[in-house]
């Protein structure tokens, strides 16, 4: 009977322990829906420029502007209602991570509050654009050792900084990154940072990029963040921001080009010692920044910043040559200057035309022992069957000849060197294409074999043979279009070799002939065509930033541009006149109100203008005075201040002194 009673008083003392826990909940419940709503006085402060939900919607995220002030932007993150409480725990040490982790390249942290119905906290917008935004941009394309040093250099003093606060960020990632328009970086998002060997049972990280020995512990150490890091530059060398095997990728044997050998042995020994590769972030990223200079760099077209001042400073310098590696920028340098010098010769003098055969041509017998480099280059020029022709030319006089000779040695000297350097590069890419087109007559044939087979034992329904269909013709179509430009299944010494045992002689001269004719035009698209293509898409470029006011980007482009191609007239004139827009919207937007710059800028504009256009400058600073004096008498009849107005005022009168307008 006790025991009984006994049960029944456990069981009543639980009813009161639940209805005392529902009370206090509903009462806090209560006591939040009295609490003002975050939003309304989020909204009634500042413009909502963009709202962001949390892919497991557990937190929103408003980026935010002050009010008639647009230039101030912030993010305020916000806890979504009913949440679970380990959810709560890891939103406030989201918060405190950042809170103590305040450093140059991390986001800026403003405050966390709690006096509304739910937790939030702040922190400042940063503008720009995060690296898997440009991996995405320039997908599969390398960008440039040294952006990529630079860019790890101010990660790891950031990293290193949070290491010596005993935090981890534990989520290294490309979309965590920002660039911001001065070239510093922005990491971002602490929601998976944990103390150094603290655990928890909840995180956020991302397991493409997280260390395995973390995924496997729970437990962080600094070493995973460096982890992190060598993934992170496998990306930016590669340009695959979405491939999450990268141990795997990095463990092969085959060096990808687009690593350099120095960063692919760093790579491969933070990838196989996660935690016992004894780097720290600074000493990893010391490691990278031993790349050769002079060694070309990865795509020019895809760039992680766009001034780089200080990025030379984190590299090695070195005057190791890297002679002509296939797809680098040094090797189609040299060729370009090589095609360049030898196209030029021939346009020189177009009009001597060296051809034995032609009655009218000058004969090599009229011609002195000692030749003009014109006559050597139209000489140059011609196809080489004929150049042999006039060289085994018996009527010709051999003293006359010598200096053609000596003309066509030197020249297959140079060759000769150039096919060595690439020789095995040109080896690989020909075997390469027979076995692309094995390949494909391969699954071409096991795709009839499937067909049939599924065919014959009635289980292949109409959809899929519409789709086997589908894709058989495709692979068809690939195998036609390979055969187009290459020989399919041999290589081309063997299936050239084979039509002149067959009797076909004459197709094979052909072909040959043909292909050095092709050459030739190649030689030419990169001398001329490629360079004139790619100036029109900077220029394309640098147009559509000036339309929509970004004009030191558009300078920046054409400053690269002009390191490129020159000082040539058609970009110093775009320069100049880039200039002069910048100036002119900057002092004009600040004397009429619509967008007070500091006075640094208006001085630098005032001193732009009158240096790239005097002649301009005197006809703005002449309307500057003028509207800002109506601006300022229009202010004092209505009693409102004119800002603007006073600062061009300032402006101009403190540039007075030192020119006379």
């Amino acid at each position: 009977m006790s025991e009984l009673q006994g049960s029944t008083n456990d069981f009543i003392n639980q009813l009161v322990v639940k209805a005392i826990e529902k009370k206090k909940k509903n009462e806090q419940t209560l006591a939040n829906k009295l609490k003002p709503r975050l939003e309304h006085v989020l909204f009634s402060q500042f413009d909502v420029l963009e709202t962001i939900e949390s892919h497991n919607q557990k937190t929103t995220l408003y980026r935010l502007a002050k009010k008639d002030e647009p230039e101030k932007q912030i993010c305020c993150k916000v806890l979504n209602s009913e949440q679970p409480e380990h959810v709560q725990e890891m939103f406030v040490a989201e918060a405190t991570h950042l809170e103590v982790a305040q450093h140059p390249s991390i986001i800026d942290f403003i405050k966390l509050g709690n006096e509304f119905e739910r937790p939030y906290f702040m922190y400042k917008w940063a503008e720009g654009e995060s690296v898997a935004e440009k991996l995405t941009r320039h997908k599969y394309k390398s960008f440039r050792h040294d952006h990529i040093a630079w860019l790890i250099y101010q990660l790891a003093g950031a990293l290193e900084y949070i290491h010596t606060k005993g935090i981890c960020h534990l989520d290294i990632k490309p979309s965590n990154i920002i660039i911001c328009e001065d070239d510093s970086i922005k990491l971002i998002d602490f929601g998976a940072a944990q103390y150094i060997n603290d655990s928890r049972k909840y995180n956020e990280a991302s397991l493409s990029y997280a260390s395995p020995k973390y995924i496997e512990s729970g437990k962080a150490v600094p070493q995973d963040d460096v982890y992190s890091m060598a993934l992170l530059v496998c990306a930016l060398f590669t340009g695959y921001s979405d491939n999450n095997d990268w141990k795997a990728l990095l463990q092969q044997r085959k060096r990808p080009h687009t690593i350099p050998k120095t960063v692919w042995n760093l790579l491969r020994l933070v990838v196989t010692k996660p935690r016992t590769h004894g780097l720290t972030p600074i000493s990893f990223a010391q490691a990278l920044a031993h790349i050769d200079m002079n060694v070309m760099q990865g795509s020019h077209n895809a760039p992680l910043f766009t001034q780089l001042r200080n990025a030379d400073l984190v590299l090695r310098k070195s005057s190791k040559y890297d002679v002509f590696r296939l797809g680098r920028f040094k090797y189609l340098e040299a060729s370009l200057a090589a095609c360049l010098c030898l196209i030029t010769f021939t346009v020189l003098l177009k009009s001597f035309a060296f051809t034995v055969a032609d009655n009218n041509a000058v004969s090599l017998s009229d011609t002195s022992s000692r030749i003009k480099p014109a006559q050597a280059a139209t000489f140059l020029s011609q196809p080489p069957w004929e150049i042999e022709n006039a060289l085994d030319n018996n009527s010709s006089d051999v003293v006359s000849l010598a200096p053609y000779r000596e003309a066509v040695d030197v020249q297959n000297s140079q060759l000769r060197i150039w096919y060595g350097q690439e020789q095995e590069e040109l080896k690989k890419e020909r075997l390469s294409q027979v076995n692309q087109f094995t390949e494909l007559d391969s699954i071409h044939k096991d795709m009839i074999i499937l067909r049939d087979y599924l065919d014959r034992n009635v289980v292949l329904s109409s959809s899929v043979d519409r789709r086997l269909t589908k894709l058989m013709a495709s692979v068809n179509n690939l195998k036609l279009e390979h055969q187009k430009y290459n020989y399919s299944s041999m290589l081309e010494d063997e299936a050239l070799a084979k039509n002149v045992m067959s009797g076909d002689s004459k197709g094979v001269e052909e072909y040959m002939r043909k292909s050095w004719i092709k050459s030739q035009a190649n030689s030419y698209y990169y001398a001329y065509v490629l360079p004139k293509q790619v100036l029109n898409q900077v220029i394309s470029s640098v147009d559509e930033h000036a339309k929509t006011h970004f004009y030191s980007k558009a300078i920046d482009e054409i400053n690269e541009a002009i390191k490129l191609y020159g000082d040539t007239v058609e970009l110093s004139s775009k320069k100049s006149e880039l200039i002069v827009k910048r100036s002119e919207y900057v002092l004009f937007g600040t004397v009429t109100g619509e967008m007070v710059f500091e006075g640094d800028k208006l001085t630098t504009a005032l001193e732009d203008l009158h240096g790239v256009a005097p002649a301009r400058f005197k006809e703005v600073s002449d309307l500057l005075k003028k509207i800002a004096k109506d601006s300022l008498d229009k202010s004092f009849q209505q009693d409102t201040p004119a800002e603007g107005a006073l600062a061009i005022e300032k402006a101009l009168n403190a540039y007075q002194k030192k020119v006379t307008i």
